[in-house]
């Protein structure tokens, strides 16, 4: 607990020194740029999990065990066709709202493409649904 507040105080004291002097820290990271992409770069490939779990939690505002707990709740399957194969990047892609953000479900590649696709528009699903329907007898 200590350590903690303790490191959440460093951080706070750091980004308003990072404020305070913000022109000393533009022309630090202007003349050291390759050094810091390298440094970056190497962070990234070092640490997919971590990279993984702030690109979730910022894109989608959960963490990597609430997406761990939804797949598991999902039996490790698509949420709209029920495959065990998520396609594309070999992870299930989380579906949210676009406009509340609200998460919905982890879906494979191809259901989550298909959702982008109809532009998550239930009514225009449904007309397709009901075109092919009538068009598979």
């Amino acid at each position: 607990m200590r350590d903690t507040r303790l490191r959440e105080e460093a951080r706070e004291r750091s980004r308003k020194w990072r404020e305070n002097n913000n022109e000393r820290v533009k022309d630090y990271r202007r003349r050291n740029k390759p050094r810091i992409l390298k440094y970056q770069r190497k962070y990234r490939e070092d640490n997919p999990e971590v990279m993984r779990e702030s690109l979730i939690k910022s894109r989608y505002g959960i963490s990597l065990s609430d997406y761990e707990e939804m797949l598991s709740t999902q039996s490790h399957c698509c949420a709209i066709c029920g495959t065990d194969n998520p396609g594309g990047n070999g992870r299930f892609h989380v579906d949210h709202c676009h406009s509340s953000a609200k998460v919905r479900g982890l879906l494979c590649w191809r259901c989550n493409v298909g959702l982008g696709q109809f532009k998550d528009d239930a009514d225009l699903l449904e007309k397709a649904s009901l075109y092919l329907r009538k068009h598979s007898k």
